[in-house]
This record gives structure tokens, C-alpha cells and sequence, in this order.
């Protein structure tokens, strides 16, 4: 009877034990079911990093800020804490979880990107054209560079191409040639004050005084806004800091 009452209780333990194990089932995959972890783990552990990287400057100078890269920063961190626990599956949806929130935000911030280079765009087409009549009926057609016409062509090449990257969502990209189309923009800023400022030194040269001070009103005229000033520093990819302190690489 003792060997009997011992063997059904042996027979309990075991069942239990058994029944506890099988209950330890695996955590659910938010990334594709039939990928494995580790493989989703290996590429976007890098794609990750890279992307947020790539989106450091502009989140801060047109997104959210050093709190918006931080918090990408740290589903990064908490992914990779995962992985480095031997927990997969976990690691690989954390990273899938963050680069859908990079997606989200590549997303938010080149749609500002694309609004703010089109108005640039067309202000700048309109200050051309204005300044193409008014030197015209001026009788100084000549006067104006011609290298302006190609940074205009560059500049509105740079737009549709930024515009068809992002349609396809391709966001990241779609900044990198939104921030050239601005730069192009500019140039054409550039190309008239040091234009104007030669013609100034030139018509000092040769003692022409009314061309000296028509030269400089319009070197002052074309000046680039100090409202760019931002964009200026964006476009190198680096980050544009206020209080007098020095522009940031990144």
C-alpha cells in the first residue's frame, strides 16, 4: 500500500512539473511570424542606429527636440538590454516597436521640411523675377549675375526630387535633398550680394560715386533674411543652438 500511495505521489510531482514548463510558452512576435528573432535583431540593431543618427539635427532643430531623439534613444538602449539578456523575441519587438516611432517621426518631420522648402522656393523665385523687372526698367538688365538662373534649376530639381522620395516614403531621403533644395535657394542670395558687392568695388574703383551707392542698396537688399539663419546651419546637418552659443556637429 506504501509503495503505491508513493508511486501515485511521484506521478503527481511529475505531471505538475511537466504542466508547469509547458506553461512557459514563448512571448508573441509583433514582428513577421515567420522571421526568427535574431536575424531581425542584427538589422535593426543597425538600421536603427543609423536612422536615428541620420535624424539627430533635424528632430532637434524641427522636431521635437532633445526629448523626442532621447526617447528613440532609449527604446534603442531598451532593445539592446534585451538582447543582451538572451530574450529575442523581446529584443526583436522592441527594435521592430522603434523603428516604427523613427518612421513615425522621419515622417512628421519631413513633411515641415517640405512645407517650409516650398515656401522658400517660391520666395525666392518671386524675388528673382522682381528683381529681373526692376532692373529692366532700371536699364540694368546686365547687372544681374546669370549663375543665378542654374542655382534656381538646381534648387527646383532638389524640390521634385525631395517630393517624389517622400510620396514613397522614403522620409530620411526625402530630407537630405529638401535641406540641398534650400542651399540652392540661398545660393541664389549669395551669388547676388557678392555680385553687387564687386560691382560696388568696382564702380568705387573708377569714381563712380551714384553706382557706388546704387550697388550697395542692393547688396543690402538681396542679403539673405536673418530668419534662414536656422536652415543655413540644418543644411550641413548640424544642430542650430540659440543664446549665442556655437553651431553643434552632429
Amino acid at each position: 500500500m506504501t509503495r503505491r500511495v508513493f508511486a501515485f505521489a511521484m506521478l503527481c510531482v511529475t505531471f505538475t512539473a511537466s504542466h508547469g514548463f509547458s506553461q512557459q510558452v514563448e512571448p508573441k512576435k509583433t514582428f513577421n511570424e515567420l522571421y526568427q528573432p535574431l536575424p531581425v535583431i542584427l538589422r535593426l540593431s543597425y538600421e536603427n542606429f543609423r536612422n536615428i543618427k541620420l535624424l539627430n539635427a533635424a528632430i532637434v532643430n524641427f522636431g521635437g527636440g532633445e526629448d523626442e531623439f532621447d526617447r528613440l534613444v532609449d527604446e534603442y538602449a531598451e532593445a539592446s538590454s534585451l538582447y543582451f539578456r538572451n530574450e529575442y523575441i523581446l529584443s526583436a519587438n522592441k527594435f521592430t516597436e522603434n523603428e516604427k516611432n523613427i518612421a513615425q517621426v522621419a515622417e512628421k518631420i519631413a513633411r515641415k521640411y517640405k512645407e517650409i522648402t516650398e515656401d522658400i522656393n517660391r520666395k525666392t523665385i518671386k524675388m528673382k523675377v522682381k528683381a529681373e523687372f526692376r532692373f529692366a526698367l532700371l536699364g540694368r538688365k546686365g547687372d544681374l549675375h546669370p549663375a543665378i538662373d542654374e542655382a534656381m534649376r538646381n534648387g527646383g530639381f532638389s524640390l521634385n526630387k525631395a517630393n517624389d522620395l517622400f510620396a514613397r516614403n522614403r522620409y530620411i531621403d526625402a530630407i537630405y535633398f529638401y535641406r540641398r533644395s534650400k542651399q540652392q535657394n540661398f545660393k541664389v542670395y549669395e551669388i547676388l550680394t557678392k555680385h553687387f558687392e564687386q560691382k560696388k568695388k568696382d564702380a568705387k574703383f573708377k569714381g563712380k560715386k551714384d553706382d557706388v551707392a546704387f550697388f550697395e542698396r542692393e547688396e543690402k537688399r538681396y542679403k539673405l533674411p536673418d530668419e534662414y539663419k536656422k536652415d543655413v546651419v540644418d543644411n550641413q546637418n548640424r544642430v542650430y543652438l540659440t543664446g549665442g552659443e556655437r553651431e553643434k556637429d552632429k
